[in-house]
């Protein structure tokens, strides 16, 4: 499916208002989102922190930071990211406006992602040897945490009750699509089917969670002597995407939660929106620090808040769900930095921790303390 640009503004009763900008793309650059925001900002009268860009992180768009080493950045397409903002904000702006409240619903989601870190040995010949070592690698991993509640925020018309925006939020690596598929990848059908499923046909604003180690469950089947033996010593091994993953992949999504519309939800009022931003130095080893700041973003709608970091984070992060106090993590949020390991994810290395630093022009590792 094509890629999707989607602006909402929110007008909090005494607050200034907020912009919420997202895209089918696999990272606004943080140059690029720091830019847009001072003119955004002075053009729309609103503060910084009131303006978030969240990419869904498909894999199926140009590289948009010229600091990273993933594919060739595009001018040419940062240049047209620019236009299309400043005109798909203008025309959100001039739309009609309405007053509404909110619906919070929520469901586990199975058999569609899987952690990919699991400590397994290097390779076949070594262990052959007698030479045992151990890393996190690219397998699936079924008891490391991962995030697998799907969360939507309805905005309801208060004047008959339809749905006119749904912020969607779901943790999965949008990699379903073949290797240089062009593309929304899974996203793009989700928001497609959740959005047809309503009469009105609302606008889906797809929010990517803390998905830096959380894939699909796309599982290689084993064909030969060889490959039985290689799934005796180290388990299931993941597959290569092909045609119609993603479709299939965003439809089983969608079967688990399209009952969620039917049910009788609590009417949520929205009166004040408070934001807060700030960025955080990325500590590496040697004294060192990263060339980019992670930008934490909180917008408190008091019943439930939001929560954007610029980075991969890795599950290990994740929040954990609470009816009392929702809480939902976003990342790939006003900008990029890197992958974000926890404590115990560096103790274990692998690629999130050691391989991508080459991509993300990090110098060093993270700093564990």
């Amino acid at each position: 499916l094509p890629n999707k640009i989607n602006f909402i503004f929110l007008y909090p009763k005494k607050e200034k208002k907020l912009i919420l900008i997202c895209c089918d793309i696999v990272w606004f650059s943080t140059d690029f989102c720091n830019n847009l925001k001072i003119i955004i900002s002075q053009k729309y009268n609103t503060s910084l922190e009131n303006i978030v860009f969240s990419a869904s992180h498909t894999h199926g768009t140009l590289n948009t930071d010229d600091d990273f080493k993933y594919g060739k950045c595009s001018d040419s397409f940062n240049k047209y990211l620019v236009g299309i903002t400043k005109k798909v904000v203008k025309n959100a702006h001039e739309n009609q406006k309405y007053d509404v409240y909110c619906q919070i619903l929520s469901k586990e989601i199975n058999d569609v992602s899987v952690n990919r870190r699991k400590i397994a040995p290097t390779n076949i010949q070594r262990i052959i040897k007698g030479k045992l070592s151990f890393y996190s690698q690219n397998f699936p991993n079924y008891k490391k945490q991962k995030d697998n509640r799907l969360v939507i925020i309805n905005f309801l018309n208060k004047e008959n009750d339809k749905i006119l925006a749904i912020f969607l939020k779901f943790t999965c690596h949008p990699i379903s699509d073949p290797t240089n598929c062009i593309g929304s990848d899974y996203p793009g059908y989700l928001k497609e089917y959740i959005s047809n499923h309503l009469n009105n046909q609302p606008m889906v604003f797809f929010m990517q969670g803390f998905a830096g180690d959380v894939r699909p469950n796309l599982i290689y089947k084993p064909k030969s002597i060889k490959d039985y033996m290689i799934k005796l010593f180290l388990g299931n091994r993941f597959r290569e995407a092909k045609k119609n993953d993603s479709k299939e992949l965003a439809r089983k999504i969608y079967i688990q939660v399209k009952d969620l519309f039917e049910k009788q939800n609590i009417k949520l009022e929205i009166n004040h929106i408070k934001s807060k931003s700030e960025d955080i130095d990325i500590g590496l080893e040697k004294g060192l620090y990263h060339n980019k700041k992670l930008n934490i973003t909180v917008w408190n709608f008091k019943i439930f808040k939001l929560l954007f970091l610029s980075g991969e984070i890795l599950s290990g992060y994740a929040l954990k769900w609470d009816e009392n106090k929702k809480i939902i993590g976003i990342g790939y949020s006003n900008g990029m930095t890197c992958y974000i390991p926890t404590s115990k994810d560096l103790n274990n290395g692998g690629y999130e921790v050691n391989k991508s630093r080459e991509k993300f022009n990090v110098k060093e590792r993270i700093d564990i303390n």
